[in-house]
């Protein structure tokens, strides 16, 4: 039965450390903290000339 807890306390220490490295790893990346970018929308002046009926 020691061996069970043991594997079990060993599972769940486990699991605790991979939430936690995601969470560092997400929070170095930026996510979630950084402002997106202005929608500029680029393709909205090439959109405006498209033909008014299709091919």
């Amino acid at each position: 039965m020691t061996t069970l807890a043991a594997l079990l306390a060993l599972l769940i220490l486990a699991i605790i450390a991979a939430a936690v490295r995601l969470a560092l790893t997400v929070r170095r990346d930026g996510h979630g903290t950084r402002v997106p970018p202005h929608a500029d929308a680029p393709w909205a002046d090439a959109a405006q000339n498209l033909p008014s009926r299709p091919y």
